[in-house]
Formats: C-alpha cells, sequence, structure tokens
C-alpha cells in the first residue's frame, strides 16, 4: 500500500471513530452532565453492539478499517458503515471521492 493509501485509511479511520463516538454519545448519555456530540448527530448506526464485540486487538474495528487496502474487502457490517459515513469524509476530503479503494461493488 503506498503512503497516499496509508494516509487516506488512517484518517477515514479516526473520523469514524469520532463519527461513532457522537453517535454512542447521542444515544446513550441523557444526563444533565453528560458530554455532547461534537456535531449534530442524524444518523443511526445499525449492529453498533458488533462494533464492540471484539475479543483480541487484531480484531479491533477501527484497526480493520485502517489498516484495510480496498473497501470491498471489509467485513458486511464494517463496510456498511464505511458506506454510511463516506458522504460526510469526501465533504471533508473530496481528494479521495474518487479514490480506486473507495469504489463499492
Amino acid at each position: 500500500m503506498s503512503d497516499y493509501d496509508s494516509v487516506m485509511w488512517d484518517r477515514l479511520g479516526g473520523l469514524l471513530v469520532e463519527y461513532v463516538e457522537n453517535f454512542l454519545l447521542k444515544k446513550y448519555n441523557n444526563t444533565k452532565f453528560s458530554l455532547e456530540p461534537t456535531y449534530t448527530v442524524d444518523y443511526e448506526i445499525k449492529d453498533i453492539d458488533r462494533l464492540f464485540s471484539h475479543t483480541c486487538s487484531s480484531d479491533y474495528w477501527v484497526l480493520k478499517i485502517m489498516a484495510c487496502e480496498n473497501i470491498n474487502q471489509l467485513p458486511l457490517h464494517l463496510k456498511k458503515l464505511v458506506i454510511q459515513f463516506l458522504p460526510r469524509f469526501f465533504e471533508e476530503y473530496p481528494e479521495y471521492a474518487a479514490h480506486k479503494s473507495l469504489i463499492v461493488k
């Protein structure tokens, strides 16, 4: 994998962590003194529990995404999450919108 590709997948994984954390903050923190999401949560993440069902570090969802070389190689639940997040990612990094490893088959 080229350095350019590595940087793209690292950025995607890092922003996805924030996306998932914001969803969790919105979904589970309803107390007066809870943290608020950093942006409006206008989405639902299905299979959220599956993201946290890893049993070892090599199964950690963020690392799987950051080590990915093509979106079509991801397990289906992670592929769906990345597809859901891509519009927000492309808003921040439009230069990756035509990247061949992000074309869904």
